[in-house]
């Protein structure tokens, strides 16, 4: 029942974001979204550490509705900023960057699965260290900080048709 919740809240973000990118732009959108999956995880580690790796399942359950749905609105659109400047390669750009994704997924998956030690402490901490390393890339790759100011994104959210 829960699992089939937390896909019902991805499902509602994937929605809320086709419905917001367009007015808000999708750098605006990702950036603010990937501040709150930060707060998210930083409240999963203190949980775990409060609880031993094992919070209460409601702590456990918001913290992954939250995480989950930050997934759902960050990735498309992070995918899509990626993608403008690729022009006419954009399928080619696109393609391996979700084999990419997939492998180094993989890898991360693995080697968090192998620090299983019967508590959330393992996942709790992951999902934030990597969580500030996409933090850290998005403010590299644009050059700023993460977008807190009203200002609108310098390119559009979508492409648009000449």
């Amino acid at each position: 029942f829960w699992f089939g919740a937390l896909a019902v809240v991805m499902a509602g973000g994937m929605l809320l974001n086709a419905r917001v990118v367009e007015r808000v732009g999708g750098r605006r959108l990702s950036h603010r979204t990937l501040l709150v999956y930060l707060a998210a995880a930083g409240a999963l580690v203190i949980g775990s550490v409060a609880y031993d790796g094992r919070p209460p399942l409601p702590l456990f359950l918001a913290s992954m509705a939250v995480l989950l749905g930050g997934h759902a609105i960050i990735i498309p659109n992070f995918n899509t900023l990626a993608m403008q400047p690729m022009g006419a390669v954009a399928g080619t750009a696109s393609a391996l960057t979700g084999a990419v994704q997939t492998a180094l997924g993989a890898l991360l998956g693995a080697t968090i699965d192998q620090q299983f030690d019967g508590g959330i402490m393992p996942l709790s901490v992951s999902l934030l260290v990597l969580g500030v390393g996409a933090a850290a890339a998005v403010m590299w790759a644009d050059g700023a900080p993460l977008v807190l100011r009203r200002a609108p994104d310098p390119q559009p959210a979508v492409p648009t048709a000449a």
